[in-house]
């Protein structure tokens, strides 16, 4: 596969929600790597972030 198709697929999967541990395994890369390189597409990036804000803003 090559690095253009392997990364378009693995972005793919972050944005449907794969767990890292389960994407590693299945592409044969690290998790430290998909971190590092994909995780932004997860839809839970950040999000327990994004819940503390919209928490505080609420707040105000």
């Amino acid at each position: 596969m090559s690095h253009t198709l392997k990364h378009t697929v693995i972005t793919g999967a972050m944005q449907a929600g794969v767990p890292l541990a389960d994407a590693a395994g299945f592409f044969g890369t690290s998790i430290q790597t998909l971190e590092a390189v994909h995780l932004h597409h997860h839809p839970d990036f950040q999000a327990a972030t994004a819940a503390v804000l919209d928490h505080a803003k609420g707040r105000k």
